[in-house]
């Protein structure tokens, strides 16, 4: 048996592959694979304490897992963090089993506000209630960039602070398999530039 004298930072396991969504810039769609949820018995034998943090998110929406909980609590009692990332729209149903889990991060996929009210009020809840329960959870809302969705970045960013997550996370469109063609893809460095001096002069953060 292999022995490691330094933790990987980061095990990502992919619960399920399921989704309540359909997003457009999502790469779930090209991904031919029947749509399957993780054992939590299989999950157990997992290397989980050999890392530093196990997030348990991948293509799929990771609250639709009826165990889910079950795995983050479980990986917890090892001392070890965890993390998912959601796209918010069944939090509402998964509040407590959440704050009670025991987990340590959260982020929201949010690239435009559009149809967005529901989520925005379930985060806003999940914030509420962490504060008000001494819960030490961080929440970040996380913004996929590209030339589509420029003009919404600030007032996704400005929702954020509003409904007082943690932090905002900014990353680049994945385009591993082409996504849908009416989008119009990733951002030169200029225009990223462009993005950072206005973001940085118009942000107003509390």
């Amino acid at each position: 048996m292999i022995s490691l004298l330094i933790k990987p930072k980061v095990l990502q396991i992919e619960t399920t592959n399921d989704c309540n969504s359909n997003c457009k810039i999502c790469m779930r769609s090209y991904l031919k694979r029947p749509v399957g949820y993780m054992n939590f018995e299989d999950f157990k034998k997992l290397p989980l304490k050999d890392f530093n943090e196990v997030a348990l998110h991948g293509w799929g929406e990771c609250l639709l897992h009826p165990d889910l909980f079950k795995m983050v609590s479980y990986v917890h009692s090892l001392g070890v963090k965890t993390s998912l990332c959601s796209n918010g729209t069944l939090l509402d149903k998964r509040l407590d089993e959440l704050l009670n889990s025991g987990l340590d991060e959260i982020a929201f996929g949010i690239y435009s506000l559009e149809g967005k009210d529901k989520v925005i009020e379930n985060i806003r809840m999940l914030v509420e209630e962490a504060k008000r329960n001494n819960n030490p959870i961080k929440t970040y809302i996380d913004i996929t960039m590209f030339k589509d969705n420029l003009e919404n970045i600030p007032e996704i960013i400005d929702k954020g602070i509003d409904i007082g997550v943690s932090g905002i996370v900014l990353h680049r469109l994945f385009d591993i398999y082409g996504v849908d063609d009416s989008i119009k893809y990733g951002l030169n460095s200029k225009e990223e530039k462009n993005l950072q001096g206005k973001l940085l002069k118009n942000i107003k953060v509390k």
